[in-house]
């Protein structure tokens, strides 16, 4: 009966060091893609922004739902903004005049992600990471007349390229796992709704976002 009893803990010890270790689950889906739209609520130059993106969730079963994430953005926005022009009453500048404005920006991120609740349909997550940003602005005004260099109301313009700034962001959201193993098995089709907020040096900016992939 001892002899018995003590087989069955060794196999049973056995098994336990030749079973693969438990997988947290995280589901099977190895990665997926999704399209990035949304607005920016801009901090300077611009009010408002559209955006279109890219980004790529790379996750890794038994990380208790820690994944990876790269993106790809590029916004554009317009506004109304005052310029201070040159009087020619006064002889100095100090009369504002008003001006239109349109920027661009171009960005790419990386950073890593938390989802919780990864074994159901509807997942909250959180993530952190850092960003590239540059901007390319124009700004244009009329200047008024002032002899002999501007005879005449004169149209003028203005265009600055910033250099690449590193930024900070922060995200949160839900996940929703639309069609998962619908269209074939191990895979999914994920819809998401995000709040991101990027802190960089020249702009930054709050994001509301919904995201539309493929997963496997």
């Amino acid at each position: 009966m001892r002899t018995a009893f003590l087989l069955a803990v060794l196999l049973g010890l056995l098994a336990a060091c030749t079973a693969p270790a438990p997988r947290i689950p995280f589901r099977d889906t190895a990665w997926h893609a999704s399209a990035v739209g949304g607005k920016w609520s801009v901090s300077t130059f611009v009010k408002d922004a559209d955006v279109l993106g890219l980004e790529l969730v790379l996750d890794q079963a038994g990380t208790s739902g820690w994944a990876l994430e790269f993106g790809a953005r590029y916004a554009s926005g317009s506004g109304d903004g005052t310029r201070i022009v040159f009087d020619p009453l006064t002889g100095v500048f100090d009369q504002p005049a008003d001006s239109k404005r349109e920027i661009d920006f171009y960005e790419l991120d990386f950073g890593a992600r938390q989802v919780y609740r990864p074994d159901e349909r509807l997942q909250p997550y959180v993530g952190v990471g850092a960003a590239l940003l540059q901007a390319r602005s124009t700004e244009r005004w009329v200047q008024p007349a002032l002899l002999p260099n501007f005879p005449a109301d004169t149209p003028l313009v203005e265009h600055e390229r910033t250099k690449i700034r590193p930024g900070l962001y922060f995200r949160t959201g839900l996940l929703w796992n639309v069609l998962r193993d619908q269209l074939r098995e191990k895979s999914e089709v994920p819809l998401a709704f995000d709040v991101r907020t990027l802190l960089s040096t020249d702009y930054s900016y709050i994001e509301f976002s919904l995201a539309f992939g493929f997963g496997r």
